[in-house]
């Protein structure tokens, strides 16, 4: 039997209300594309499928989910109830291109694990370029040089120590420079402290952008 998912957008819940009173759940994406729905266990599901992203989502998963957190509501609906009223509202998402269905989910983690690892294409795409394609097939451009030397580092054999300590080692030698407010920072102690913190970042961002993988 083949496994139905759902891959998360990249919408994040935002308040909604006509004339002072809220009226249900308001979902927005960063293109400005909008779901809204008045029913618990869809808003419900939708929180999930969103907090996941951009990893994919069982059907089934989001579904329990949705009926744990509703559960203790005003919620009367039998299980096959709630999972074709669920069936439908995605349906309806996904025809509007708000969601995506996906038989095979993108090899994506939505966190920075031990080693974390950016694919063999994304490293090598940016050892020529300051462009790759990420694992949900879009082009992500590499503004800054931290962020495509962190990355190109990603080969799933470092933890974050290692890493940082690779990209001082260019400090040290003089091969970069690190900024605070526009301005050379010279101490050691604060350069380390400063790459850990930006080198965080800079894996949490390619996280989000479907750049690592797991």
């Amino acid at each position: 039997m083949t496994l139905v998912r759902f891959r998360p957008c990249d919408a994040t819940p935002v308040e909604w209300n006509e004339n002072g009173e809220a009226k249900g759940a308001l979902f927005r994406r960063a293109s400005g594309a909008e779901l809204r729905t008045d029913h618990e266990l869809v808003a419900a599901a939708l929180r999930h499928l969103c907090a996941e992203w951009p990893c994919a989502v069982a059907f089934a998963v989001a579904l329990e989910r949705a009926r744990h957190e509703v559960a203790n509501r005003t919620e009367t609906l039998s299980l096959e109830e709630q999972t074709v009223l669920l069936a439908g509202a995605w349906k309806k998402a996904y025809q509007s291109g708000f969601i995506q269905l996906h038989v095979t989910p993108p090899q994506v983690v939505n966190n920075v694990n031990e080693r974390p690892e950016c694919s063999a294409l994304v490293r090598f795409q940016l050892r020529k370029t300051e462009v790759a394609t990420s694992q949900l097939h879009k082009r992500v451009r590499f503004e800054d040089a931290l962020s495509r030397e962190v990355a190109q580092l990603l080969d799933g054999t470092q933890d974050l120590e290692a890493i940082t300590q690779t990209i001082l080692e260019s400090i040290r030698t003089g091969q970069a420079e690190l900024h605070e407010n526009k301005v050379a920072v010279t101490d050691p102690d604060r350069i380390a402290t400063l790459m850990k913190q930006q080198v965080r970042e800079v894996l949490e961002a390619l996280a989000k952008v479907g750049l690592l993988i797991g």
